[in-house]
C-alpha cells in the first residue's frame, strides 16, 4: 500500500492479520518516495513472530484488462493510448521480483 506521506516509519511498515490457522494477510505500507522491498517485509514478519519464506508463500494480485467502448473518435484515441500505456507498464510481480510460480492473479475487465 502506498501512503500519502513520502516515508513510512519501520514500526508501521507491516501489519499482519491471521484469517485462519494457516492463512495470514500481510500488508506492507510504503511512502511514495520509497521503493517496496519484499525481503524487508519478510524480515519484518519474522520480527513480528511470523516466519516467512518466499518458497512457501503465495502472493495474490489483481490484474485489470481494459476494454475500449464505442465513443467519438477523439475519446477513442485517448482511450487507445491509455490502453497501450497500461499494457506496457511493468507488472507488479516483475516490479517486486516475485517468482512467477508464487503468484495467483485475479482479473477483471474494465470498460473505458
Amino acid at each position: 500500500r502506498t501512503e500519502d506521506a513520502p516515508y513510512v516509519h519501520n514500526v508501521r511498515r507491516v501489519t499482519i492479520e491471521q484469517l485462519s490457522p494457516t492463512f495470514w494477510r500481510v500488508v506492507a505500507s510504503y511512502g511514495w518516495r520509497e521503493t517496496p522491498n519484499v525481503e524487508e517485509v519478510f524480515h519484518r514478519c519474522g520480527l513480528e513472530g511470523l516466519p516467512c519464506r518466499m518458497s512457501e508463500t503465495s502472493f495474490f494480485m489483481s490484474h485489470e484488462s481494459l476494454i475500449l467502448t464505442k465513443r467519438p473518435w477523439y475519446l477513442y484515441l485517448r482511450g487507445k493510448l491509455f490502453v497501450a500505456l497500461s499494457r506496457n507498464a511493468l507488472r507488479a510481480p516483475d516490479q517486486f521480483e516475485i517468482p512467477p510460480n508464487r503468484v495467483i492473479e485475479l482479473g477483471t475487465q474494465v470498460e473505458i
